[in-house]
């Protein structure tokens, strides 16, 4: 009989093999998920497959296999590091599934092994809710947190310490309390979620998303046109003001994300009717339109990752997205823009 092997999958095992070779056998990594047979410190709970094809490359979003599913696990004696939310098995065997990159990308990020004499000990079953920059947070990190507290409702959760207002405020919205963790913990019970791919959102992740949005009985916001200014944050086109002149004109309002509550800013989103915005993690909101129901304009330079198309195709979002190859300043065709917003005028 015979067997057909791809290319992919042969680069990916040799990748695999140089890690385990560079990071030494003592630790190396593991994928829990597909482990045959399944070890003694694992159980896995459910597995969803994610079905949508991922965009290329897939060498920094993602080269390891399990990307192509969503698994709900638990690990008994797991440590993670609360910095990088990175999972560990009780012999600091690092776990694939824990991170959105690839393993080598992993371990050039952070190549660090928590050391196990530092670490808290919660007793238990627990969860863990990581916290990274708004976008990763919000497109990684809440859904794989949201599975896993769904297959253990009753687990204790558990936050780095000093937690961004974000985390805060989405364990408020849904009545979790939660304790706060130093940056290394150890569980005796740790139920998480495998994540997708580094950067673009996936159809099962989405739709976690989605069931929260609907279940947080939140009222829309009146703000029918929404422009997501970066202002605040830097990265926005030179011609800002003329930009900001013409949507105002357009009957826009001009809003600055950071400060705002999370759940003004899922009422913001589920209410508009269209959004504009400069490329940048404010526009990771757009998990919280409703389906079909918002048109969004994206202002990006060339080459940026295309991860709120994919967002805006996944949720059936008209999408339309201005990009010009930068020459000296960065500036966006405020005529172009004109036609974007009302594209049957």
């Amino acid at each position: 009989m015979s067997r057909s092997v791809s290319l992919g999958f042969i680069r990916n095992t040799l990748r695999e093999r140089l890690i385990n070779r560079l990071t030494g056998a003592k630790y190396g990594f593991r994928y829990i998920a597909t482990e045959s047979p399944v070890a003694d410190d694992v159980r896995v709970i459910e597995t969803t497959p994610i079905t949508r094809e991922l965009p290329e490359p897939t060498a920094q979003l993602s080269g390891h296999r399990p990307t192509r599913q969503k698994s709900v696990l638990v690990l008994t004696g797991a440590i993670v590091d609360t910095i990088t939310n990175y999972v560990y098995d009780r012999d600091l065997h690092f776990i694939g599934e824990s991170s959105s990159w690839s393993l080598d990308h992993s371990f050039a990020r952070f190549p660090a092994r928590p050391r196990s004499t530092r670490t808290v000990t919660y007793p238990g079953e627990s969860l863990y809710l990581g916290t990274d920059a708004y976008y990763h947070w919000l497109i990684e990190e809440v859904p794989a947190y949201l599975q896993a507290r769904r297959a253990s409702p009753g687990a204790r959760t558990i936050v780095r310490r000093s937690p961004p207002r974000y985390v805060v405020d989405l364990l408020n919205l849904i009545g979790v309390q939660y304790t706060e963790a130093p940056s290394h913990a150890r569980f005796q019970s740790l139920t998480f979620a495998s994540k997708g791919a580094a950067v673009i959102p996936n159809e099962v992740d989405l739709l976690t998303l989605h069931q929260l949005r609907d279940s947080l009985e939140l009222k829309p916001s009146q703000s029918r046109r929404v422009y997501v200014s970066r202002r605040d944050f830097g990265r926005y086109p030179s011609n800002e003001d003329a930009v900001e002149a013409l949507v105002i004109q357009e009957g826009f309002e001009v809003v600055q994300l950071a400060g705002m509550s999370l759940s003004d800013q899922i009422a913001l989103f589920m209410g508009a009717e269209v959004v504009v915005g400069t490329h940048g993690a404010g526009l990771a909101n757009l998990a919280w339109c409703r389906t079909g129901a918002t048109r969004v304009v994206e202002i990006a330079r060339v080459g940026q990752t295309a991860c709120f198309a994919t967002l805006a195709e996944l949720s059936a979002l008209p999408y339309a997205v201005l990009a010009s190859v930068p020459q000296g300043e960065w500036t966006v065709d405020v005529d172009a823009l004109r036609r974007a917003i009302d594209p049957a005028q």
